[in-house]
């Protein structure tokens, strides 16, 4: 990744990320996108933008999301089983 305005790696870094959330809130406050949807293009982007190769973007946004999604499908099949 090539720094930013001669920025600091670490600075171009927030600057990265201040981007992504700017982009995130826009895209869900004025143009009513699904906030999933516009978090994972934020990741996305900002994943690019910080210079990581595509295919680790896509590994690394799809491995932590089965990680985090994964007790929710469980409490969803337990709230399903007790609902019958």
């Amino acid at each position: 990744m090539s720094t930013l305005f001669g920025l600091s790696h670490n600075a171009t870094l927030l600057v990265w990320t201040l981007i992504a959330i700017v982009f995130l809130i826009v895209l869900i406050s004025k143009y009513k996108w699904n906030p999933f949807i516009t978090l994972l293009l934020s990741a996305l982007m900002l994943g690019l933008l910080t210079g990581m190769k595509p295919a680790d973007v896509i590994s690394s946004i799809t491995g932590d999301l089965a990680a985090h999604l994964e007790p929710l499908q469980l409490l969803l099949l337990s709230v399903r089983c007790l609902v019958r």
